[in-house]
């Protein structure tokens, strides 16, 4: 299989060929999108809310990674989101995001859904994924449910599969290093839904 990244970096690099995936120069070519990346922000514009964090986001980006959105879905290729890849294919499905999740940007455990396992993950974000109302999914890793400042809780939805569309949804950040486990389950996510 082969896979078109839209951000380009070696650690995204290695996940991929450990994978024994190819990576391809031209979405054309691809079998697989994968968005990554952990900043800057996704612009609450994209799902109409106002900005309460005041944290960089860029319109530039967003459009960007919108064009090669539309262009996967037009070429009906499955899509997997990293960190704010995740966050954004999130989004692009009718999602919204908690801007501020307290106790992250940094290691923390999760819960893997289907086990009950507890994995430690890496992480590099603030914000957490709000699933759509609109399509199905099914969730796969949870963290812990934080008190939000206005006294309401959030469940941290780590990662979550929208069937119907094929796109994988994974905030943590499998291609860090020492996140081994986090590493294992993203790769036993990607083979059990895109490499059958």
């Amino acid at each position: 299989m082969k896979v078109f990244l839209t951000v380009k970096n070696h650690l995204l690099e290695e996940l991929v060929k450990g994978l024994n995936l190819e990576i391809v120069k031209y979405i054309f070519d691809a079998d697989i999108l994968l968005f990554g990346g952990t900043s800057p922000d996704v612009s609450p514009i994209l799902y109409n809310k106002e900005d309460k964090t005041k944290t960089p986001f860029s319109l530039a980006r967003d459009r960007e990674d919108i064009f090669l959105y539309k262009l996967a879905e037009h070429l009906n290729l499955p899509m997997i989101g990293i960190g704010r890849g995740a966050q954004f294919l999130n989004v692009m499905l009718g999602g919204r995001l908690h801007q501020q999740i307290p106790n992250h940007n940094k290691a923390h455990p999760a819960t893997i859904v289907a086990n009950s396992k507890e994995i430690l993950v890496s992480s590099a974000h603030h914000q957490s994924i709000i699933p759509s109302e609109e399509t199905s999914y099914i969730p796969l890793l949870i963290a812990n449910v934080y008190n939000n400042n206005d006294g309401s809780d959030i469940l941290d939805i780590e990662a979550i599969y929208y069937y119907k569309q094929k796109i994988l949804c994974f905030q943590p950040h499998p291609e860090f290093y020492n996140h081994s486990e986090c590493k294992e389950y993203f790769e036993e996510l990607v083979k059990t839904y895109y490499l059958k």
